[in-house]
C-alpha cells in the first residue's frame, strides 16, 4: 500500500511539474495599442538584435512595400535593431487564411525562429509591422519577442482624425508626425479642414493655392507640391487624406475675394461677413470653381463640403428664415452634384436637420454627425454616416469645457463606434446599418495663436490612442482605464516623431539669475538668456522670484516682468473685462497672459487673450517671494508661501525677454529669479 502511495505521489509531482514548465513557457498575449484580437502562444522568445528584412511578395503594390521596408528599417534602428543579411529573417506572405480575407487590413504575425507576416492587402502588412515594433520596443535593450501567432483585424473600416489646419496652420513636418502617429495606432484617414475664420472680426484662412482667386490664399499655406508630398507620404502609412472646403458658413476667406457674394441677410455682427449668399447663382459657380481646383490634388474618394453653422437663427424675419432654410438644404444637394461631377462622393456636417425646410440630403452623401446624436434616425433613413459626436469626439485645445476635453476613462470603458449619445435610445444597435467610420476631431478655435503645436499634440495623442483602441474593437488589454493608462504612456511616442518631447524632457533649472536687476531703471527689455531654444516654457514649470517693489503701482500702467511674442507675465495689470452697454469689471493684480485667436501688438491685445489675474499684490518696500506653479490645465500663484489664486487653465511662461520695450516694467528690483521645467 505504501509503495502504491509513493508511485501515485511521484506521478502527481511529475504531472504538476509538466504543467509548471508549460506555464513557464507560455507567453501571455502581448499588449499593444490598439489591443490585439487573437494570440496563440508557443514556448520561447526570439531575440532580435539584427534583422534581415525581405518585403517581396506577389502583391502588385511592391513599390509601396519598398517604401515600407525603408521606413521599417529606420524604425527598427531607432530601438537598436540593425539590418543585416545574417539577422532574424522577416518576410511577407500572402497565405492569409480564407476566413480573414474579407477583413480589410487583416494580418497574421508569426513569430518563431523567424518572423512571417501574412496579409493580402498592403495595410495588413503595414499593421503587422506596427504590432511588431510595439511589442519589441517594450522589451527594452533585451530586444526579444514572444513566440506565437497574432491574428488581428479591425471591426471599423474608417478610423479617422480631423485636424483644423485652417485656424492653426500645421507645417508639413508636423503633419508627417501626425501621419506616423496615426499609422502607429492603425488609424487610416486624415481629414484636413482647410478653410475657416476665427470667431472674432478679422481672421480668415484658406490654406491652398488658387489660380482663379490668388488673393484667397493665406500667407501660411500648402503649395500643391506640399499636398502631393503629404498625400504620397500618407499613402506609405496606409492613410487616405480627405480635404474639406467648408461653405456656405465659415467662409470669410471666400467672401473677402468675392464681397459681392456675401450673404445680405445675416445681421451685422463680427461674423456677418463669414456667410455666402446661397440665393445667388454666382455663389455656386464660385464654390464649384474652387472645388474644381482642389479635387485633382486629392485622390481620396470623398470630398467634404462642410455645410454647418449657417446660423439662420440670427435672422429675425421668420418668413425669410424659413425660405433660407429650404434654400440651404437645396444648396447641399447642388454642391453635391458639383462634387459628383468630379467623380467624388460628398460629405457634409450635420446641422441641416435643424434648419427650416423639407428637402433632405441626397442619399449618396455621407453625413458627418457632430451636433446630432440621433444615429438610429439616420440609419433608419438609409444614410451612410460618421461618428463625430461632439459629446465625445471633439477636442478644442485651450477650451476647459469638459465635452471639449476627451473623457478618456469613459471612452475606454464605455464607448464604442456605435455610441453617439449618452441617451442609449439614440445609439446604434449592432444590427443597425450605415456606420461608415468614427473620427477624432481637433478644432483650433483659439488659433492661429493660442496653444502651441506641442501643447496640441500632448492633448491630442492620448485621445487618439484611446479612440484608436476602441475603434479597432479588439478585446481590451486591461479591464479598467486606470490600469491601461500607465501602459498607454509607454507607447505614446511613435517612431521617428518628436512632437511629444516636452512630455519626456529631463528635469532641470532652465534659468537662475546671478545678480539682482533694478527693473525700475529699465526703459527697454533685455534678453533673459534661459537654457532653452523656445520662447515660452510649457507645463509643467515653476517660477520662484524674490521681488522688492520700490514704487507704488499706477492703476492703468501695466508692469511687465517677462515677455515673449505669445505670453506676458505682469507684476501688475488692471485687467478690464468689458460688457455690453458700456459696462465693465476691473481685475487688478499679478497676471499671466497668453495670446489667443488673431495676434495683436502684444499678447494682451490679441483677439481673445487668456488672462489669468491673481488678486494679490507685491508689497511696497518689502521683499516678497513670488511662486507660480503650472501643470496641465492648472496654474497657481503664491506670495510668501500663501496661495493667492488658482485657475483650471493651462499657462505658458514667457522666456524671451526680461521687461518690455515700451518701458512699462516692474517698478522694483528682481533680487533673484529661478525657473524650473518641473513642478516643485
Amino acid at each position: 500500500m505504501d509503495m502504491i502511495k509513493k508511485i501515485l505521489f511521484t506521478t502527481l509531482l511529475t504531472v504538476l511539474g509538466v504543467f509548471a514548465v508549460q506555464g513557464q513557457n507560455t507567453n501571455p498575449k502581448p499588449k499593444t495599442v490598439p489591443s490585439l484580437r487573437y494570440w496563440k502562444s508557443v514556448p520561447g522568445r526570439l531575440t532580435m538584435k539584427t534583422a534581415d528584412i525581405n518585403f517581396r511578395t506577389d502583391s502588385p503594390d511592391d513599390a509601396r512595400l519598398d517604401s515600407l521596408r525603408a521606413v521599417f528599417s529606420a524604425e527598427l534602428a531607432g530601438i537598436g535593431v540593425q539590418t543585416s543579411p545574417s539577422g532574424v529573417k522577416i518576410s511577407l506572405s500572402t497565405a492569409l487564411p480564407d476566413s480573414l480575407k474579407d477583413h480589410h487590413g487583416a494580418y497574421q504575425l508569426e513569430i518563431s525562429d523567424k518572423v512571417t507576416i501574412k496579409a493580402v492587402q498592403y495595410e495588413g502588412f503595414l499593421y503587422a509591422t506596427r504590432t511588431l515594433l510595439q511589442i519589441l520596443s517594450q522589451s527594452g535593450t533585451a530586444l526579444t519577442l514572444p513566440k506565437g501567432t497574432v491574428t488581428d483585424y479591425p471591426v471599423l473600416g474608417k478610423r479617422m482624425l480631423m485636424l483644423d489646419v485652417a485656424r492653426k496652420f500645421f507645417p508639413v513636418a508636423m503633419l508627417e508626425q501626425y501621419i506616423r502617429t496615426m499609422a502607429w495606432l492603425k488609424m487610416n484617414e486624415l481629414h484636413l479642414h482647410l478653410n475657416d475664420n476665427s470667431w472674432g472680426a478679422e481672421g480668415a484662412y484658406y490654406r491652398l493655392p488658387s489660380e482663379k482667386y490668388p488673393g484667397i490664399t493665406s500667407p501660411e499655406h500648402y503649395t500643391w507640391e506640399d499636398i502631393a508630398h503629404i498625400v504620397a507620404f500618407a499613402r506609405i502609412y496606409g492613410i487616405t487624406v480627405t480635404p474639406e472646403l467648408d461653405t456656405p458658413g465659415h467662409s470669410r476667406a471666400l467672401v473677402r475675394v468675392r464681397p459681392d457674394l456675401k450673404s445680405p441677410h445675416h445681421p451685422k455682427t463680427d461674423l456677418s461677413d463669414a456667410f455666402l449668399d446661397i440665393e445667388n447663382p454666382a455663389t455656386y459657380e464660385f464654390v464649384g470653381g474652387l472645388i474644381g481646383e482642389i479635387v485633382p490634388h486629392f485622390p481620396a474618394p470623398d470630398f467634404h463640403i462642410g455645410t454647418d453653422e449657417y446660423m439662420l437663427k440670427s435672422i429675425r424675419d421668420t418668413e425669410l428664415r424659413d425660405s433660407l432654410g429650404e434654400t440651404f438644404r437645396r444648396y447641399i444637394n447642388k454642391v453635391n452634384a458639383i462634387v459628383r461631377s468630379h467623380g467624388k462622393n460628398a460629405r457634409i456636417w450635420t446641422g441641416f436637420e435643424n434648419m427650416p425646410g423639407t428637402t433632405m440630403p441626397d442619399k449618396n452623401i455621407t453625413i458627418d454627425m457632430w451636433d446630432s446624436q440621433d444615429a438610429r434616425g439616420f440609419s433608419g433613413k438609409g444614410y451612410r454616416f460618421i461618428n463625430s459626436s461632439d459629446v465625445f469626439n471633439y477636442i478644442v485645445p485651450g477650451n476647459i469645457i469638459k465635452r471639449y476635453n476627451t473623457d478618456h476613462k469613459y471612452v475606454y470603458e464605455k464607448w464604442n463606434p456605435r455610441v453617439f449619445s449618452r441617451e442609449a435610445a439614440k445609439n446604434l444597435l449592432p444590427s443597425d446599418g450605415g456606420l461608415y467610420g468614427a473620427k477624432v476631431n481637433v478644432w483650433n478655435d483659439y488659433g492661429p495663436t493660442g496653444a502651441s503645436h506641442s501643447e496640441i499634440a500632448r492633448q491630442v495623442v492620448p485621445s487618439m490612442m484611446v479612440f484608436a483602441d476602441r475603434m479597432w474593437g479588439a478585446p481590451k488589454a486591461y479591464p479598467a482605464y486606470a490600469q491601461w493608462e500607465p501602459f498607454r504612456k509607454k507607447l505614446a511616442q511613435a517612431p521617428l516623431t518628436s512632437m511629444l518631447e516636452q512630455d519626456n524632457r529631463p528635469r532641470k533649472i532652465i534659468y537662475q539669475s546671478t545678480a539682482s536687476v533694478n527693473m525700475a531703471m529699465m526703459n527697454k527689455s533685455v534678453p533673459l538668456g534661459a537654457d532653452t531654444g523656445d520662447e515660452d516654457l510649457e507645463y509643467p514649470w515653476t517660477l520662484e522670484a524674490t521681488l522688492l517693489r520700490t514704487a507704488r503701482s499706477e492703476k492703468d500702467r501695466p508692469e511687465v516682468l517677462l515677455t515673449s511674442g505669445n505670453a506676458t507675465l505682469y507684476a501688475y495689470l488692471n485687467h478690464i473685462v468689458r460688457f455690453k452697454n458700456n459696462l465693465f469689471d476691473e481685475h487688478p493684480g499679478i497676471a499671466l497672459v497668453r495670446s489667443q485667436r488673431d495676434a495683436g501688438l502684444t499678447p494682451y491685445t490679441s483677439g481673445l487673450p487668456q488672462v489669468l489675474t491673481f488678486n494679490g499684490a507685491i508689497p511696497l518696500a518689502q521683499s516678497c517671494k513670488l511662486k507660480i506653479v503650472a501643470k496641465h490645465n492648472y496654474t497657481a500663484l503664491y506670495i510668501d508661501g500663501q496661495l493667492i489664486g488658482e485657475f483650471d487653465k493651462q499657462a505658458v511662461l514667457p522666456l524671451l525677454r526680461l521687461g518690455s520695450d515700451d518701458g512699462n516694467n516692474f517698478k522694483g528690483i528682481v533680487q533673484s529669479l529661478t525657473i524650473y521645467n518641473y513642478v516643485r
